[in-house]
């Protein structure tokens, strides 16, 4: 019942047991707070249990436990050395409630508040850069994109890495520099696998570019796995991570086109009209 003493080991742990793949053990520290009423009381708490919540697809439950943690106090400095202000920020730019301009404001300030060496480092790096993709800003988002992926690397923040190389794949794709997007797509794919991240919703990022690329090189099994893979995380991927959510979905419309495969296209498309209900100003 010692609320406080329960907060600190979640604050310290959370993350790491999460990665770790005892998403159940999490949920269950999580829902206690819950249960009690006590989000607001804890903010980094609550900060954490959004992030999870959005990364499960659960987008209500995001945003109420977002608002929590807004509401809510914190005095000192958290575990990794950051204020909560910097945690806030950087929860509001993953979360993108406010569009694409808002998303790069909060994940500057992420970086501001968020000390070198704190795990969610590289998490508020990829958010810039994918607000500077969104935004248009094609050159300087690879550039951000790629001092993500290091700084993931060093921090060990393996679904960063994923996403950021994932994310470059895709960039590639436009600038139809098919080789390095092959390269790009097959590191991500290591990382994904390395580390046990194929259920996670934002994985479904490289499926969708390992899909353009195994279909640009004539390689139909290995895109069939891929789209098989994304589709199985579809229902994950909503508006609680909508840049996601619909960048993936845009590939694959791309991806069935490409196998012409109307029909499938047209589903897919009828799910990102619905995504862009909730979250209307995601950018280019």
């Amino acid at each position: 019942g010692d609320a406080d003493l329960v907060a600190r080991g979640v604050e310290q742990a959370a993350i790491g047991v999460y990665r770790s793949g005892r998403l159940v053990t999490v949920q269950r520290w999580f829902d206690w707070f819950d249960d009690h009423g006590l989000l607001q009381q804890y903010p980094a708490v609550a900060v954490l249990g959004a992030w999870i919540q959005a990364l499960g697809g659960h987008a209500a439950a995001a945003e109420r436990w977002a608002d929590a943690a807004e509401r809510g106090s914190y005095a000192g400095v958290l575990p990794d050395g950051s204020s909560i202000d910097g945690w806030r920020a950087l929860l509001r730019a993953k979360l993108c409630r406010h569009g694409v301009t808002q998303m790069r404001t909060d994940a500057e300030l992420a970086l501001t508040l968020i000390p070198v060496g704190s795990l969610w480092r590289a998490p508020a790096q990829l958010l810039l850069g994918i607000s500077r993709l969104l935004g248009g800003d094609l050159g300087v988002a690879d550039d951000v994109l790629a001092e993500a992926v290091e700084v993931a690397q060093d921090t060990g923040a393996t679904l960063a890495a994923s996403v950021a190389l994932a994310e470059r794949a895709l960039l590639a794709i436009r600038r139809q520099d098919w080789q390095d997007a092959a390269a790009l797509v097959e590191q991500a794919r290591s990382v994904v696998d390395t580390a046990h991240l194929e259920d996670c919703a934002t994985s479904i990022v490289l499926y969708a570019a390992a899909a353009r690329v195994a279909i640009h090189h004539g390689n139909r099994d290995q895109a069939d796995q891929d789209l098989a893979r994304a589709s199985q995380l579809q229902p994950q991927a909503t508006h609680a991570l909508p840049y996601y959510a619909v960048q993936a979905r845009l590939e694959l419309i791309r991806a069935h086109l490409a196998l012409s495969d109307m029909a499938g296209a047209r589903t897919v498309i009828r799910q990102v009209d619905d995504l862009l209900r909730w979250r209307p100003d995601l950018g280019i």
